[in-house]
């Protein structure tokens, strides 16, 4: 069945509320069980009316339990879930338009594929052993779970806002662009006027990166910080990328690198980036970079040069992941 085909058979209900109350609150399809075994709400759409003024929609989130379902080629524009949970379901090319916000939602045992995200947030959500496979550079994520353990993020991925969200054995496969890992919420400071900052410990962060695998993956300016510790990662070859731990030697060894190594004409400059970026901060542990994170800035030559004195750097220092 194509996506066109599974569309067309739901267009026999009026609306939202009827699709509602025929499925027993999307517990039962009125076409029954694929052949797989799945609730069949392949191309359901879950199409909310926004309010005509102040924005927003026409209902709290739904508090759904859903197991067991096929939602492929579905339709969702603000279908907001929250205290809900979602176990053992695929969305095959299914579009997630408009805003949705997961709130308190359980996902467990998921598989999205070649979906569409626009603006879709999974807010004190948990992901166990959710799958995204074929994600695009238009797709917007943002998550800040309570938990994200297992699964795979894989894909052409472009401004993914992973947050403090905990992370533990879950695997990068494709190409990260701009994304955002945090350790923790927020800077500590001394108190709360102070510009002192305060180191946290491995233990004391929010998300400790545990046994996320970044080994088929390359990042690409991606920003890591606010005590975001990444010992216990496993990273990309060494083409791709280098995870360093920030310290003195590190970044003296680094200098010295550029310095010797680096084309004349692009030295100060690439002192510079290096020393933003990459001078030792206890709000910032680990670093990592990449041989194109400095294209535009150096030229394609520049950014390879820098790459270079910098793996080279931790190497030497023992502080590469």
């Amino acid at each position: 069945m194509n996506k066109a085909a599974a569309r067309k058979r739901w267009k026999t209900f009026q609306d939202l509320r009827e699709i509602l109350r025929v499925t027993e609150n999307l517990q039962t399809s009125p076409f029954g069980q694929t052949e797989a075994g799945f609730e069949d709400f392949r191309g359901v759409p879950l199409l909310t009316v926004p309010f005509e003024c102040g924005g927003g929609w026409e209902h709290a989130p739904y508090p759904l339990h859903l197991e067991q379902c096929d939602f492929s080629y579905s339709d969702w524009k603000g279908f907001d879930l929250g205290e809900a949970s979602i176990t053992n379901a695929l969305f095959i090319e299914a579009d997630f338009e408009n805003t949705i916000v997961f709130y308190k939602t359980r996902f467990q045992n998921i598989l999205f594929e070649n979906c569409r995200f626009k603006n879709i947030r999974f807010v004190q959500s948990e992901l166990s052993d959710v799958v995204f496979r074929g994600l695009k550079p238009r797709d917007t994520l943002f998550l800040q779970a309570q938990k994200i353990e297992g699964g795979r993020f894989e894909g052409d991925m472009k401004g993914i806002c992973f947050n403090e969200s905990p992370m533990r054995h879950t695997h990068f496969a494709g190409m990260l662009t701009d994304c955002r890992f945090f350790g923790h919420p927020s800077v500590v400071t001394a108190d709360d006027h102070a510009d002192t900052y305060l180191a946290l410990t491995p233990d004391q962060v929010a998300n400790r990166m545990d046994g996320v695998d970044f080994s088929q993956a390359a990042l690409v300016m991606c920003h890591i910080g606010i005590y975001c510790y990444l010992d216990k990662t496993i990273p990309p070859d060494a083409a791709k990328n280098c995870f360093v731990r920030l310290d003195e030697d590190f970044f003296n060894e680094g200098l010295r690198l550029i310095k010797q190594q680096c084309d004349p004409a692009r030295v100060d400059k690439t002192i510079k980036w290096f020393e933003l970026f990459y001078k030792p901060d206890i709000r910032r542990p680990y670093g990592v970079l990449g041989p194109a994170d400095f294209v535009k800035a150096l030229t394609e030559q520049g950014a390879a040069d820098f790459y270079r004195a910098f793996l080279q750097a931790a190497i030497n220092t023992g502080r590469k992941i």
